[in-house]
């Protein structure tokens, strides 16, 4: 693994919180539940504890407040879902569910054990615009100003709607499971169809992509979109994704090359095998490193995620790429709302704070800017 990947702060905090997540703990660690929270992971070490017997405070209280409130959250998840279906399903419209919402049906033991901060639709290009429609048509509207106004299309890969049923839950829009500039190469997504299925979900089901597609597409977005605010839910992900039964070596081999993303998934189970002891772990990294070195892995595809793990792409590093994409009306309106952010945007980043406060954060948010732009121009 790149050593300076994870951030050392990330990496010490990964490692005190892993033998909560993947082990058995020798103490308490009562001073870890605040770690345990920024990562949005109190809910399943709350169930790894009732797997042991009794629960220590404060593990508990705060367990079974974030177990409530991710039933909550996968309780409008299947609100969103049966609004979709009737939208969509009558019209052909093909979709699957990506990231969080997928795990958490597929490979979490019980429902609510996964933190959910959206639900990630992705629909195929071509079918992108009658699916938005009949969305808006259906009650859907933007749940806070798209960042790039009118041209969101033409620069992101997703587009955040809400509806007034589930207000707690907001769904991604993807028309691209990646970025082909974060990803270091052209993104292909037909091969993530293959082989869907449907878990019980909701009325008519949810609709995702075969394990090893799951993994791939996991491990591809944890690099290449969060390798910079990585966060261990989306590790805790892939090791549950490692361990169901039936996952077949061939196929993913397969998908990984067609996809491109075999080194993603290398770099993760890297990860894993920092934080776990596992076997299973520890046989799907002999075989992607070995996988990795074969003349059909392209090499710079493989030093250019080195690079992006050396040195995470930033948010402000993304936007001035994005920039050069936009045409001067836009331009001019994503300035506004970069410098001086929407209440729903301010909401979701600065919970925490009064909304009397906020305005003292705009100078805070000008400085990290102004660092992450430093960093992105001549590294740490």
């Amino acid at each position: 693994m790149n050593e300076s990947w994870p951030p050392e702060q990330v990496k010490r905090r990964w490692h005190a919180l892993a033998p909560f997540v993947f082990g058995t703990p020798e103490e308490p660690g009562r001073d870890l539940v605040t770690a345990a929270e920024q990562e949005r992971i109190v809910a399943w070490i709350y169930y790894r504890w009732k797997q042991r017997g009794e629960v220590p405070e404060p593990w508990r209280s705060r367990g079974r407040a974030a177990l409530a409130r991710n039933l909550e959250s996968y309780t409008g998840l299947k609100r969103v879902l049966n609004l979709l279906a009737e939208a969509w399903d009558p019209a052909g419209i093909p979709w699957l569910v990506l990231k969080g919402a997928a795990c958490a049906a597929a490979v979490y033991p019980e429902p609510g054990l996964r933190d959910l901060g959206d639900v990630d639709i992705l629909v195929p290009p071509d079918f992108f615009p009658e699916a938005r429609r009949r969305l808006e048509e259906a009650g859907f509207v933007p749940s806070r100003a798209q960042p790039f106004g009118d041209f969101t299309e033409t620069v992101a890969h997703s587009l955040t709607l809400i509806h007034p049923r589930a207000p707690g839950v907001e769904v991604d829009l993807h028309f691209g499971i990646l970025e082909d500039r974060l990803a270091g190469c052209a993104v292909r997504e037909d091969w993530l169809w293959e082989d869907r299925r449907t878990v019980p979900v909701a009325r008519k089901g949810m609709p995702i992509p075969c394990v090893e597609g799951m993994i791939l597409h996991a491990a591809a977005h944890l690099f290449a979109h969060h390798a910079a605010h990585p966060q261990l839910r989306w590790l805790v992900d892939l090791y549950l994704l490692f361990k169901v039964e039936g996952l077949d070596p061939v196929r993913f081999r397969r998908l990984a090359e067609v996809s491109g993303w075999l080194v993603y998934a290398r770099f993760a189970l890297e990860a894993l095998g920092e934080l776990v002891s596992d076997e299973t772990i520890a046989v799907w990294r002999a075989r992607a490193a070995e996988w990795t070195a074969a003349p059909a892995v392209d090499p710079r595809l493989v030093e250019n995620v080195r690079k992006a793990l050396a040195r995470p792409v930033t948010d402000v590093g993304q936007t001035v790429r994005r920039w050069r994409d936009l045409p001067p009306p836009a331009r001019r309106q994503f300035l506004v709302h970069l410098m001086f952010p929407t209440k729903a945007y301010m909401i979701e980043r600065y919970r925490p704070w009064k909304p009397w406060l906020w305005p003292l954060m705009y100078p805070v948010r000008w400085g990290r800017m102004v660092r992450a732009l430093i960093r992105a121009a001549f590294g740490k």
